[in-house]
């Protein structure tokens, strides 16, 4: 796993924005899709009260991932 980790290494900030960008890109596709769905009650991931808090947590997230890294995007030395 560590090898895997700094195989990464240059891109786990951005790996970590897309990952926790997905769930929120999964609830507007819902919502859009919907019209065209015959199943009007389409899970939701993160529940729309969640909302404010799921955002905190991505902020601080990154801004905790900008602190650790130490090298230029896709750069790995």
């Amino acid at each position: 796993m560590t090898k895997f980790i700094n195989w990464l290494r240059g891109w786990r900030t951005i790996v970590v924005a897309v990952l926790l960008s997905l769930a929120p890109i999964w609830d507007v596709v819902i919502q859009i899709v919907e019209a065209l769905a015959t199943d009007p009650d389409l899970p939701k991931l993160i529940p729309p009260a969640w909302m404010p808090a799921y955002s905190l947590v991505v902020a601080v997230v990154m801004i905790w991932m900008r602190v650790i890294t130490t090298t230029g995007i896709g750069s790995r030395k």
